[in-house]
């Protein structure tokens, strides 16, 4: 075979993918991989402060032709709800494929994958109370996919492998619960949603709330307490509350929100940016506890950090130490008992995560930039 070469020349075609910057890094990611493989060019469709789309201008991005057009259903992170009838009304114009990200919307609010133009739609079962684990994506008839996967020809050869019949089994049954379910509860959530902000806003100055407020998922809260880093307010509640700093799947990236700053927030409003989930099984009195938390910790993360802020010490650390305990049981709890803020001389320029452990104990360290 010497001298005989087996390379073709093919001309690879470069697909126009037309997504939101707000996309979930599932969607992100995939795309940017499909970018620098020079496989696809990606095209970003813009959103205003409130993370919404920009109708006119996905309009305009169609009529120039792309080959497909991927938006969310709902913002993981801010809760803005899009709207997806008329953007697949607008993709059904030009003829082109509509991924719908339904990980976030699916059993929270209704979708009509077949009358709102929707080509494909993608869905998570934990997102709805199913097992973990398990999804579906749901094709519009007569659309064929290339399978990624080989072997056995699984699923009308769309994706081979043995099928998870519990998880599939639970994915349906949480379905038709849902479909059961889910106006009446997303209604109960949101007056709770609504209840939490209201105690919030009133207790704590300058507070403010992110996303498309008119049209935001019912179990979403996302704010922002301006001048309080996130990190502050996580390390002297994280024993009490579960909250986030964003979303669940890159809440250990160090690095602003990439939604926040697509929404071009303030800095300030991103670096105090808190997101809080409610669900089916949020009661009223916790509800009321959360809110008893963050009140409480408000003033304590200014006085602290008013008091350490020093002219050029621009950074501060919130160390929790924990003696750890081990029961008969081989439980290991870990008890807070000393909490404090203080502040490091220089300059940083990133936030930092640092763990360390003690020969006493276990020391959690989180190191956060300080506004000026």
């Amino acid at each position: 075979m010497d001298g005989i070469s087996t390379k073709q020349n093919v001309d690879k075609k470069v697909f126009k993918i037309a997504i939101l910057p707000t996309e979930h890094k599932a969607v992100l990611d995939t795309c940017s991989a499909l970018s620098q493989k020079g496989l696809a060019e990606i095209i970003f469709l813009k959103v205003d402060s409130q993370a919404q789309i920009d109708l006119d201008h996905l309009e305009k991005t169609c009529s120039k032709g792309i080959d497909l057009l991927s938006t969310m259903a709902a913002n993981n992170e801010v809760g803005t709800i899009y709207p997806i009838q008329q953007i697949g009304e607008i993709a059904q114009h030009y003829g082109i494929p509509f991924l719908c990200d339904g990980s976030q919307a699916v059993g929270k609010i209704p979708i009509n994958f077949s009358e709102w133009g929707i080509t494909f739609l993608a869905i998570s079962g934990h997102k709805f109370y199913a097992p973990k684990g398990i999804g579906a994506l749901v094709l519009r008839r007569g659309q064929r996919l290339k399978p990624l996967i080989y072997g056995g020809g699984h699923q009308r050869g769309t994706r081979s492998g043995t099928l998870n019949v519990p998880g599939i089994v639970g994915l349906g049954e949480a379905c038709r619960l849902r479909s059961r379910e889910m106006a009446e509860d997303e209604q109960r959530i949101a007056q709770q949603r609504d209840r939490l902000q209201s105690l919030l806003q009133s207790a704590i100055p300058h507070l403010v709330v992110n996303g498309d407020l008119q049209h935001r998922l019912a179990g979403n809260l996302h704010i922002s307490i301006p001048g309080i880093p996130n990190s502050a307010v996580i390390a002297r509640v994280r024993n009490q509350l579960a909250i986030s700093t964003g979303s669940a799947c890159s809440s250990g990236v160090e690095t602003p929100s990439h939604v926040l700053t697509a929404m071009k927030l303030p800095s300030e409003v991103i670096e105090g940016a808190l997101r809080i989930g409610l669900g089916k099984f949020t009661t009223d009195d916790e509800v009321e506890q959360a809110a008893d938390i963050l009140i409480s910790a408000y003033p304590i993360c200014t006085q602290r950090l008013k008091t350490h802020r020093l002219a050029g010490w621009t950074a501060a650390v919130s160390i929790q130490l924990y003696f750890l305990k081990t029961f008969p049981s081989r439980e290991t709890v870990a008890t807070p008992v000393y909490d404090f803020i203080f502040a490091s001389h220089g300059k940083l320029d990133d936030r930092i995560g640092i763990s360390g452990f003690l020969s006493s104990g276990c020391a959690t360290l989180s190191l956060c930039k300080l506004s000026a």
